[in-house]
């Protein structure tokens, strides 16, 4: 149960280094808005968001987050976060892989319920080259895992 930003944070370290997509059912608002540059639009709600996160945990391998910044409001019922991360993604012709850097940029709001979820993700992504490959892999992912979690993409 995250009912701080910090129980939050915990929890979404057990997420991503579990890659349980289950879990993060608990600590993400239904009405929650996700921005990648994949996408020209934002993508909403729970269900697609976790079929954008499943399929990208899937592609990315020695992933690790290197830096974190969260910043909470003064009443404490919200809460930024700023996670810096690195990976590698399989690159085209399966010789080897592409290292990629990013930044998830996560705002987490305090419901009814008195626990945090995430309202807003954006994620950035770099290099270029490295973004193109990981588009190319994803689209296929969050096809396959929209499927699977009965998402509407």
């Amino acid at each position: 149960m995250a009912t701080s930003p910090s129980d939050f944070l915990a929890k979404w370290h057990q997420v991503v280094a579990s890659r349980d997509m289950d879990l993060l059912e608990q600590i993400v608002s239904e009405t929650v808005e996700f921005h990648t540059p994949l996408y020209l639009k934002p993508k909403r709600g729970a269900l697609i968001v976790k079929a954008i996160l499943a399929s990208a945990v899937s592609i990315f391998q020695d992933f690790v987050y290197f830096r974190e910044w969260v910043m909470v409001s003064e009443d404490g019922n919200e809460a930024d976060l700023a996670l810096e991360f690195g990976a590698n993604i399989p690159n085209k012709d399966e010789s080897g892989t592409l290292p990629l850097k990013g930044l998830d940029l996560i705002k987490i709001r305090r419901g009814p319920d008195n626990l945090f979820r995430i309202v807003h993700f954006e994620v950035m992504i770099r290099p270029v080259k490295t973004l193109i490959r990981f588009g190319e892999l994803q689209s296929a992912g969050v096809m396959a895992m929209a499927k699977k979690f009965g998402a509407k993409l």
